[in-house]
């Protein structure tokens, strides 16, 4: 039986649609596998993915880079080292430069690991990206209520461009990752 397999990076709204994932009726796991799939950023984990079956459909779901790498301000030490075994280490200590590291990186090798990637923030009620979701895992979008977007919301700083002006190299390729994925 193929699975749906939904990778991207920690804070890119994985929680909330497994939730909508299960209350279309999937066995669907969130940061672990259901009988229908899973979603998670630790499905790109080494000891994870070969789990992966050859008939399991793997997408990408990417978050708007500010909003992701904000809220990854919130990830604990453990988290990060996780993290570096899958993107490799990073470069300094600071939240903020791992969290833009990480992003860029992790969301490179989902990209290159998944048949397509679509945008959260498409993911919503009635629109091409979610029937395409839908359709790949035979639900509907009717007989459930969308849960609040805000469902696994942290407090934490804003960050944006202006917090990198000592790191070129990451605001470049940040700017190239929002670009490719149809955010600027």
């Amino acid at each position: 039986m193929s699975r749906l397999i939904i990778i991207a990076c920690g804070r890119s709204g994985t929680y909330y649609t497994a939730k909508v994932l299960r209350r279309a009726g999937l066995d669907f796991g969130h940061e672990k596998l259901g009988a229908d799939g899973g979603i998670g950023w630790v499905m790109t984990l080494p000891g994870y993915r070969h789990r992966w079956k050859p008939d399991d459909t793997i997408l990408h779901q990417i978050r708007e880079p500010w909003a992701c790498i904000s809220s990854m301000l919130t990830h604990n030490q453990k988290l990060w080292k996780q993290a570096a075994t899958v993107v490799g280490p990073f470069s300094a200590r600071f939240r903020r430069i791992k969290a833009a590291e990480y992003y860029v990186r992790h969301n490179c090798l989902c990209a290159e690991l998944a048949e397509w990637t679509y945008r959260v923030e498409d993911f919503i009620p009635a629109t091409i990206e979610t029937a395409k979701l839908f359709a790949v895992v035979g639900a509907t979008q009717g007989g459930f209520t969308w849960p609040a977007r805000d469902l696994n919301h942290r407090r934490h700083t804003i960050l944006g461009p202006t917090d990198y002006t000592d790191r070129p190299d990451l605001l470049a390729q940040i700017a190239d990752l929002s670009k490719r994925f149809g955010y600027g």
